[in-house]
């Protein structure tokens, strides 16, 4: 969810894995399009906005969100539905920057509304194990 243009994705697709990506950019879906093609992967490209898209519930062995850095109510409902679409046994990954990040970091987000903390996301993910 949030595959900008597709890095991630086709690299999965590469490994063996049946991938769908998702963004809101056309032109980022687009560019991972390209990038799937010249790499000889399929890759199930979709254009949509991952605050109300709503993937199927149980359908994936992975779920990968990576750097997709939203305020809190939205992140929220991501996270929700990303836990969701993860099936028994399956995995999901979210890879992005700590608040801690502000002081103690270097580059990424600014806005601390769209950072998190490893216990931040637990508890917006409650109900699936961790």
């Amino acid at each position: 969810l949030g595959a900008g243009e597709g890095r991630n994705a086709v690299w999965l697709a590469e490994q063996g894995w049946r991938v769908t990506a998702v963004d809101f950019s056309a032109v980022a879906v687009e560019r991972g399009r390209k990038l799937a093609r010249e790499r000889g992967v399929e890759v199930d490209w979709q254009v949509a906005d991952v605050t109300s898209y709503q993937p199927e519930v149980g359908g994936f062995d992975l779920v990968l969100l990576a750097y997709l850095h939203l305020p809190a109510p939205q992140r929220s409902t991501v996270l929700h539905r990303a836990g969701a679409a993860v099936c028994p046994g399956g995995s999901l990954v979210l890879v992005g920057h700590d608040l801690a990040n502000l002081t103690n970091g270097i580059g990424g987000p600014q806005d601390p509304t769209v950072l998190q903390t490893p216990d931040m996301v637990v508890a917006e993910l409650s109900g699936l194990h961790v």
